[in-house]
């Protein structure tokens, strides 16, 4: 019995894990709809990013951490083959903060890692979400075999919630 409900509280645990809310915001003076989703637990539900039309697409436009949530692990998947996210180098992070509140990003964002598995690449990175700024990104990804000049960006944004 107590092997049972320990099996049940984990897989509960793996299920919430994730646990996200997701909602359309309609942009300001007839801009386009924004897809923000809500990040409660960690890791928060990867963020899946293609390729459509020679252009990048993330799932999320605003990615909002729930207030008093702390120490998060957000999470991009590539989606499109014959694409990767790279690091190091002469190549940039596959995420990289831009906008007024990037000088501020270090103290907010950390241990960014980039692995492929089972041809699917990853990009993570560690968030305290110890502010309530807003922060803005760009997902960067390359070609495969591509040069340094070879990759595609987007723009969403990370709004902290302290």
């Amino acid at each position: 019995m107590i092997t049972r409900n320990l099996l049940a509280a984990i897989a509960a645990a793996a299920v919430l894990g994730g646990c996200a809310t997701e909602m359309k915001v309609a942009g300001m003076d007839g801009g386009a709809t924004l897809l923000r989703r809500t990040c409660i637990f960690t890791p928060c539900r990867a963020i899946a990013v293609e390729v459509v039309d020679g252009k990048v697409k993330v799932d999320v436009d605003e990615l909002k951490m729930y207030p008093g949530s702390r120490n998060l692990v957000l999470v991009w998947r590539l989606e499109t083959p014959g694409w990767e996210f790279r690091t190091g180098g002469d190549f940039a992070n596959p995420v990289i903060f831009k906008g007024d509140n990037a000088p501020d990003a270090p103290s907010q964002f950390s241990d960014i890692l980039v692995r492929e598995v089972r041809g699917i690449w990853y990009a993570t990175i560690f968030n305290r979400n110890t502010n309530t700024k807003r922060y803005e990104y760009k997902v960067r990804i390359y070609r495969k075999g591509g040069g340094p000049n070879d990759f595609l960006e987007s723009d969403p944004a990370i709004l902290n919630d302290y």
